[in-house]
């Protein structure tokens, strides 16, 4: 999904005032899904019973935070 996010994010960034408002919504659908995705695999995160495993999911989640973030200020 971020590979599409990031493509759509390019086109967007190379004139955001002509962009379509079927690209800047979108963009915005696909952020609004990549949220609720990161916020449903930390919820299977906590339940995660191999430590080991929690540990890495956390580590994917912050990356994954920080992806969205960044997709955000971008569009924004």
């Amino acid at each position: 999904m971020s590979s599409a996010v990031r493509r759509d994010l390019d086109a967007f960034a190379e004139d955001p005032a002509a962009s379509s408002p079927a690209l800047q919504g979108q963009i915005s659908a696909s952020l609004t899904s990549l949220s609720r995705t990161i916020d449903d695999y930390s919820e299977t995160a906590k339940k995660e019973l191999i430590p080991a495993k929690q540990e890495k999911a956390y580590e994917r989640i912050k990356t994954f935070r920080a992806d969205l973030l960044d997709f955000r200020q971008t569009f924004e």
